[in-house]
């Protein structure tokens, strides 16, 4: 350039340059719309850490169903060697019974019972109601759960009975485990059968459930089957005044105290 092209004093002072235009608004950068979304923020985390809590705490636990899983064991006793008195028990098995919970939600264990049942096989070739048997088994769906063409079974006496778990909670993930060593007489059974029964609650007992009555079970040797232990609902201290129910009805006032109630069975067959 030229020294004459140079701006100089002749041609006035020179004019700083416009200031760029703020292309933001202002109200962009105000303090109380900063305030009003840190509190949105605030209110959406707090709201969405209480629906996870009460989600997850409370309402999956409500809606999941009550599951316990049972496992029995049977073995030959080690502590005991088996006696030969005649006429007295001769055989021993050792039983250990599992409950666990496995579900999200505790579960409240009314009494439960069980019993042992021996079964004779009858030796005689090929047995001549078979027909007649295996309908019966498969029209009735009741206690006998089959029929066999050359090994027919004949349920015989209740061999033991006892109860199992009183008024228990098992929490999620919890077991209970019982060892029960039973006396059985040899050469008598062929097989025997073991029965578990464990009503179980999804919420705590209350007065109102049975009348403010607890169950209890009894031994009635003029029935057949399973249905020889009998419910009953009977004062805080059972005694003369117990009230014998059927299994249905005790099935329908657990239901309607508990609708997610459940009563869990198993049974386990054992060669002798």
């Amino acid at each position: 350039m030229e020294e004459s092209d140079r701006p100089t004093a002749e041609h006035g002072p020179l004019e700083p340059p416009a200031p760029l235009r703020d292309r933001v608004p202002s109200w962009v950068r105000s303090n109380v719309l900063h305030n009003w979304i840190q509190s949105i923020g605030i209110v959406v985390a707090a709201t969405w850490g209480a629906y996870t809590f009460i989600w997850k705490e409370i309402l999956v636990p409500e809606m999941a169903p009550a599951s316990l899983s049972l496992e029995i064991t049977v073995s030959p006793s080690r502590r005991l060697r088996p006696t030969q008195t005649a006429g007295q028990a001769n055989l021993e098995l050792e039983l250990e019974i599992t409950a666990s919970n496995s579900s999200s939600r505790n579960l409240y264990l009314l009494p439960s019972i069980w019993q042992m049942q021996g079964v004779r096989l009858r030796q005689g070739g090929e047995d001549p109601a078979f027909a007649e048997r295996a309908t019966e088994v498969l029209y009735l769906l009741g206690s006998q759960d089959r029929a066999e063409r050359f090994a027919p079974a004949e349920p015989g006496r209740t061999l033991s009975t006892g109860w199992l778990f009183l008024d228990d909670v098992i929490h999620p993930g919890e077991k209970l485990s019982r060892n029960l060593l039973l006396r059985l007489p040899a050469k008598r059974y062929q097989a025997a059968t073991f029965d578990l029964l464990i009503p179980a609650l999804t919420q705590p007992p209350k007065q109102r459930l049975f009348g403010g009555r607890t169950l209890r079970w009894s031994y009635d040797p003029q029935a057949k089957g399973t249905t020889e232990l009998v419910p009953n609902l009977c004062p805080r201290d059972p005694s003369q005044d117990c009230v014998r129910i059927s299994l249905d009805a005790l099935t329908n006032q657990v239901k309607a105290f508990d609708p997610k109630s459940m009563f869990f069975k198993t049974t386990r067959e054992v060669p002798l």
